[in-house]
């Protein structure tokens, strides 16, 4: 199928994108995180290239990122553009989207807040396939206890032996 271009007019026509919308969702029971862009403009997209990094808001570390290259987008319309969450939970909080857009000549920057709820993330999570979790905090029980029934047989063989010195 070949695509056909009409114009009514010598005008040209300024390509325009927005970011709309973001929330954690799904794809193939894998966590990623939406953002709608749009394509209001009557124009082709060529050659649209998308970076995206999501931050803790307040914080410039990334947490997730992914890159996109040679894209294309249709004249008046949108897409769900999918951030990879890399097999990781959804946790809870206040997070910030940084989303570069290019194509060719055209640049679009958007930096926008949202928050990701506990009950939703709760539920992706419960759905999600794959997921890496995160077991640190019982390592580290694990290896507290671990220190205690140590140090308190110690202390016992301690007792003992002592107890053998003075008979």
């Amino acid at each position: 199928m070949i695509g056909v271009l009409l114009t009514e007019n010598d005008k040209e026509v300024k390509p325009d994108m927005q970011l709309g919308e973001i929330k954690p969702s799904q794809i193939n029971y894998r966590n990623v995180l939406k953002a709608n862009l749009q394509n209001s403009q009557p124009i082709i997209l060529k050659n649209l290239n998308i970076q995206a990094r999501v931050t803790k808001k307040g914080s410039n570390k990334t947490l997730h990122e992914t890159n996109k290259t040679d894209m294309r987008m249709a004249p008046n319309s949108n897409f769900n553009y999918g951030i990879n969450w890399e097999n990781q939970e959804f946790k809870a909080g206040k997070y910030t989207l940084h989303m570069t857009a290019k194509s060719n000549e055209n640049e679009w920057k958007w930096t926008k807040d949202f928050e990701i709820k506990g009950d939703e993330a709760k539920a992706l999570n419960n759905k999600a396939v794959e997921l890496e979790k995160d077991y640190t905090i019982w390592y580290i029980i694990g290896a507290i206890l671990l220190g205690l029934i140590l140090l308190i047989l110690v202390f016992l063989l301690g007792k003992r032996s002592s107890r053998k010195k003075d008979d």
